[in-house]
């Protein structure tokens, strides 16, 4: 009776596999990831290891980092001058915190505290992992007074011969020589890099050994600015937080302490400018004034004694109006020296200091006033910043157009003062006129005694001018003063150590497992049992694992090992799957050479026979055949040699009884396998075996590479598809195994070939779990029943 395929006339043993699996694509095996991971588990141990001992060897050259803080309080410190004299004098908008946060990190200031700290020589001791800065701790102060271009950024060492003579080297590099120099402590020494001269300090020991290095100081200024942090301690708060990072918190104790000390010193000095410019103003006016009222009152005086002439009441009369208009023409004449003044000075472009403020001559304009005191400011915060610095230009282009409307509001003025001048003029005159009465002895006496009040009242006016200016000099309080001294606030980096463990610590974890999940990824070959499953949807017969024995036919050489129990598991399910018939055939086949289908074959071969049943194994690979290769035999005759005709069936079939089974060869390799193998002569070969034997096995060529086996599929009970771990190329798999569920190949078997002994074979690949226990464990060993 002719067997047929189980297809037809049974379902899968396991079920459809396709509507029990989920889709392959869209599922991620965690405990495949989590066992593969867990495999490796001394790398990612030696892995975190690693990550520690770098987090250690950072840790030793960690340096913490300190920040320095200094209060301002901004308070306006004049107003008892400024209540005394009840006048609006010269006060700078110091309010305005932008224009004091500038100030205070600008490139001058910072660089005359700098210069006046005397930090260009930096000497710091070298250890293993860090260097320690030496900075007010060294036992020697080095006084430099020259510095080449080219010592800036050399590192020159400096050690201690005995209490009187020192050191200093230089190792050398590709532009400087190497040297090394004998001073006594002192006194100067001299090379063409620097002239120097080292002093011991209260620190001084006989033993030392350190590093120092020339700073220049433009990098100095530059590297200051770059880390000093200026603002207000809150929004519209009047004090002003000056701070600074670095690894020597002393230096920036002194340099914080020095800065703000400039600034207020600078503040008040500024204030100051203005008053001295008034009182330099008026004292240059007394000056030419006084030789005028020393004269006019040496006239009056010599016409009194030579005449005996004194005031009369016609001269009481006419004086009690002249008075008044003397003071007011004297405060005209200060009002036109002044305007000339100003003229001059807007008209020659000078800037070296601030302009005197027109309310301090006694000069009263409130436009003027403002237009002096935003020039000043202006003056003033242009000479801090420096021509380097980007809002220099504009500036400059504010104070050019500040000038032009001083220019005109002094030509206003100017035209103001003549119509005030000459009514002032008219007044006098007619005064002058009163006395025409009076004697002509009388009137020249009068006329002199006019004079010399004129030249008095003047002198008297500027007097008090500048004992105005002196008090408010006197009175001037800078605007600022140190709420908090300087003082450390804290390490910014305390927490580097501990985020160093916790950072390479988790680098040395996920690096191991970052390296093992992208070794599995780039790895497109199966890896397990599970994978084989879940791409196939076939049922799975065979779990073959790694055979360590010499022979290939191993089961009939070792029949009690776990080897051979593997492929006794493996003939049971096809019995199950064809039925438990007494007649079966099956197909070997794989996606590429090297799966070990032939392997599979020889063995499964064996294992039949074993059941007393009469087996054949074809090597059905016409392309590359392999069983005579492994089994070492010399056949020139064979499968394909039957099937055109040159030899009968008789005279290819070879019974080995050492085997227990017959082996048909492939023969010549023909030029047209794949023709051969859908030719009628290959079904009725097939066809005739069945009925001569009871299992028929085909070992084919690989389906994933040619179409031999394909035909062949249907003419057999069940087409076994070897899949060999770490070898099959997964993506192959798939594409393979979809071509025949399109195909409509119901009949497929899959086995699992090379296998680990140890492990899980669900996950790993393994033995099944009760293989791993202790009371099982013995019985499994592959010479448990036999010596091999």
């Amino acid at each position: 009776m002719e067997s047929k395929p189980y297809r037809d006339n049974m379902p899968l043993p396991f079920g459809n596999a396709s509507s029990l699996l989920p889709d392959e694509s869209k599922v991620v095996n965690w405990l495949f990831w989590i066992t593969t991971i867990l495999r490796y588990w001394y790398f990612i141990v030696l892995g975190l290891l690693f990550g520690l001992m770098f987090a250690y060897w950072q840790n030793q050259k960690w340096t913490p980092v300190y920040n320095s803080s200094i209060k301002l309080m901004y308070e306006q410190g004049n107003k008892v001058g400024a209540e005394f004299l009840n006048k609006n004098s010269y006060m700078p908008n110091q309010n305005n915190m932008s224009n004091q946060i500038f100030m205070l990190s600008s490139y001058d200031l910072i660089h005359r505290t700098l210069s006046n700290l005397n930090l260009t020589v930096d000497m710091y001791e070298k250890g293993m992992f860090r260097s320690e800065n030496l900075y007010k701790i060294a036992p020697v102060e080095i006084i430099p007074s020259f510095i080449a271009e080219s010592a800036y950024g050399q590192e020159f060492t400096i050690e201690s011969l005995n209490s009187r003579f020192y050191k200093i080297s230089f190792a050398g590099n590709k532009t400087i020589a190497s040297f090394s120099l004998k001073g006594e402590y002192g006194k100067p020494i001299q090379h063409s890099l620097f002239f120097v001269i080292v002093n011991k300090t209260d620190l001084f020991t006989s033993s030392y050994n350190f590093t120092f290095r020339f700073n220049s100081l433009s990098s100095l200024v530059d590297q200051y600015m770059a880390t000093l942090s200026v603002r207000p301690i809150e929004e519209n708060s009047s004090i002003l937080s000056i701070s600074r990072s670095s690894e020597v918190p002393r230096r920036d104790l002194d340099f914080l302490s020095a800065l703000c000390s400039n600034f207020i010193k600078e503040n008040l000095a500024q204030k100051n400018k203005a008053a001295e410019k008034t009182i330099e103003f008026i004292e240059s006016q007394l000056l030419i004034i006084s030789d005028s009222v020393s004269a006019s009152q040496s006239r009056l005086m010599n016409y009194q004694a030579s005449n005996r002439m004194y005031s009369n009441d016609v001269s009481v009369k006419a004086s009690t109006g002249i008075d008044d208009l003397e003071k007011k023409k004297a405060e005209l004449q200060m009002k036109k020296v002044y305007l000339e003044y100003l003229t001059n000075y807007l008209k020659n472009n000078v800037q070296d200091g601030a302009m005197i403020a027109p309310v301090n001559v006694g000069v009263s304009d409130a436009g003027l006033s403002e237009f002096v005191t935003k020039y000043n400011d202006m003056a003033r915060r242009l000479k801090e910043m420096g021509d380097k610095n980007p809002l220099f230009s504009k500036y400059q282009s504010q104070i050019s157009e500040l000038k032009e409307l001083m220019n005109e509001t002094v030509r206003n003025m100017y035209n103001v003062y003549q119509l005030d001048k000459g009514q002032v003029d008219r007044q006098y005159s007619q005064v002058i006129g009163q006395m025409s009465s009076a004697p002509e002895k009388e009137r020249k006496y009068l006329l002199l005694e006019r004079n010399y009040k004129i030249h008095e009242t003047y002198n008297a006016f500027l007097i008090q001018k500048r004992a105005e200016a002196q008090i408010q000099k006197a009175s001037n309080m800078a605007d600022y003063y140190v709420l908090e001294n300087a003082r450390v606030i804290g390490s910014v980096n305390s927490t580097a150590p501990k985020k160093n463990f916790l950072l390479f610590g988790l680098l040395g974890l996920l690096l191991p497992v970052l390296i093992i999940v992208l070794r599995e990824i780039l790895d497109f070959s199966i890896k397990s049992v599970d994978e084989v499953e879940r791409i196939s949807r076939y049922p799975l017969v065979g779990k073959i694992i790694v055979s360590n024995k010499p022979e290939t036919i191993i089961v009939k050489n070792y029949p009690k090992s776990s080897y051979a129990e593997a492929f006794r598991a493996m003939r049971t399910r096809l019995e199950f799957v064809v039925g438990n018939r007494n007649k079966s055939s099956f197909i070997i086949t794989s996606a590429e050479p090297g799966d070990g289908k032939t392997y599979i074959a020889l063995n499964l071969a064996s294992i039949f026979q074993m059941t007393g049943k009469k087996v054949v194994l074809v090597d059905f690979d016409l392309r590359k055949p392999a069983v005579a290769k492994v089994l070492k035999e010399e056949v020139h005759r064979g499968v394909s040699n039957y099937l055109i005709g040159q030899v009968e069936l008789k005279n290819i079939i070879h019974p080995y009884p050492d085997y227990g089974f017959d082996i048909i060869f492939a023969g010549t390799l023909p030029p047209n396998p794949g023709e051969l193998t859908q030719s009628q002569a290959t079904k009725d070969l097939i066809e005739e075996l069945k009925t001569m034997y009871d299992c028929v096995i085909l070992d084919c060529s690989p389906i994933g590479l040619v179409s031999d086996a394909h035909p062949l599929s249907y003419l057999v009970d069940t087409v076994l598809f070897v899949v060999r771990k770490n070898k099959t190329n997964r993506t192959f798999f798939r594409n393979i195994i979809n071509q025949l569920k399109a195909d409509d190949i119901k009949n497929v078997a899959v086995v699992v070939n090379g296998l680990d002994k140890t492990g899980t074979y669900n996950y790993n690949g393994g033995k099944s779990y009760y293989y791993q226990t202790k009371y099982h464990k013995d019985y499994y060993k592959d010479n448990y029943f036999e010596n091999v």
